[in-house]
């Protein structure tokens, strides 16, 4: 009896995981397409060294680190990036500047949620 309660539990685990990383996924694809029709040049996606980079894009001479959010509300959205997650960002953008011929680097937000306007971009984040 004990067993098959755990093993159900480990089940809604793993279906809200998935549920999760679905949703994270589809947030990513919206946040490309919106920087490509934005006039943004894809670079990278997923890019893992000192943080996570959801994607890294250029748009002129400027590289710019997206961080992408999805949250069910707005406010949701806005408090998901911690200062910790931001500092490694930020260390992570100072070592992709020696990197890539850029002239300046800048971090981004984009922030998603079920509610209008679906898709809110923050420049220059932090």
């Amino acid at each position: 009896m004990i067993k098959r309660f755990i093993l159900a539990k480990v089940a809604d685990l793993k279906r809200f995981a998935n549920h999760r990383y679905r949703v994270g996924w589809l947030a990513e694809q919206i946040a490309a397409g919106y920087l490509v029709i934005c006039g943004y040049r894809l670079v990278a996606r997923n890019q893992r060294r000192l943080a996570e980079v959801d994607i890294l894009a250029c748009k002129g001479k400027v590289l710019v680190l997206v961080e992408v959010k999805a949250r069910q509300t707005r406010g949701a959205a806005h408090t998901a990036l911690s200062p910790a997650q931001r500092e490694r960002l930020l260390r992570q953008a100072t070592q992709l500047l020696g990197q890539y011929q850029v002239e300046g680097i800048r971090c981004d937000a984009i922030l998603c949620y079920p509610k209008w306007p679906f898709l809110e971009h923050i420049q220059d984040a932090w």
